[in-house]
């Protein structure tokens, strides 16, 4: 599902870029960590896929669309995705018929072919300042439980009778950009009206699980567990680099923290980008 999601905006971006121009031949996109190429590298076919046109055998693939896929990394795994499906086309086995255009070539005029796609690994260091038209990021804010104290909480009201858990949320904009999620310590309000001793059993049990994981994780007897995400120095420096030098920056993060693209007035300089 994912590689659908990431062609969507591929298509959007092609749609935008041919309004009222030649249709567009070269697709520049990056992506960044190590097992993020097969995810793009389908996604890029999915969005092919899409723009088929009919042909004398059937739907063919855009005629004219390649792609130039960076990966940033250092990681020398990266890239190994590509690197097999081209080995099974070669004759060492068989790739699947969707990843088969990978390898295929697109007459240009006078007769020249090109690489329907051509990807390179390269170390982030060089990789800094080239520009592209779409840049992806998966998982940049990196997320641990933590035991520590919430500090000094108000009680907080119940949802659907005390049946939904429902999670605080602490944003800390200022220096290492921090996000707390935790489960409230205390919370009060109108309990399940024909069975009042359902919400107290379901609370007591969800303060024994809390105070248990704590403990697990090594916390004092006032800590409690706290699903804690930063974005460290050097991803910011990453995301403030791909903002400048790429059209559009998709980002998808199971820890979506979207304050800090999303605070106009906390930091004007990242909502601006």
């Amino acid at each position: 599902m994912l590689d659908r999601e990431i062609a969507y905006y591929l298509d959007c971006h092609i749609r935008a870029t041919q309004t009222g121009l030649e249709p567009l031949e070269l697709l520049n996109v990056r992506a960044w960590q190590p097992g993020d190429g097969s995810t793009v590298g389908r996604a890029l076919g999915n969005a092919l896929r899409s723009r088929a046109v009919a042909g004398d055998d059937g739907d063919e693939l855009d005629p004219g669309l390649c792609y130039h896929l960076d990966l940033m990394s250092s990681d020398p795994t990266a890239g190994r995705f590509f690197s097999d499906i081209g080995r099974r086309r070669a004759g060492a086995g068989i790739a699947d018929q969707n990843d088969r255009w990978m390898t295929e070539t697109v007459q240009r005029p006078g007769g020249i072919l090109a690489r329907r796609l051509r990807w390179a690994r390269l170390e982030p260091e060089r990789a800094a300042g080239r520009p592209s038209h779409l840049a992806f990021g998966f998982d940049i804010f990196a997320a641990q439980l933590e035991a520590r104290s919430p500090g000094p909480q108000s009680p907080r009201p119940l949802h659907a009778f005390g049946l939904s858990a429902h999670l605080d949320r602490q944003v800390a904009l200022s220096g290492e950009p921090t996000w707390a999620a935790y489960l409230p310590t205390q919370q009060e309000g109108e309990k399940l009206p024909d069975n009042r001793l359902a919400t107290d059993r379901v609370l007591r049990l969800q303060a024994a699980c809390g105070r248990a994981t704590a403990r697990h994780l090594g916390g004092a007897a006032d800590a409690w567990p706290i699903l804690t995400t930063r974005l460290s120095p050097g991803s910011r420096a990453w995301i403030d680099s791909l903002h400048e030098t790429s059209d559009w920056v998709v980002t998808i993060d199971r820890n979506a923290c979207i304050e800090y693209f999303d605070s106009p007035y906390a930091v004007p300089a990242i909502y601006n980008k």
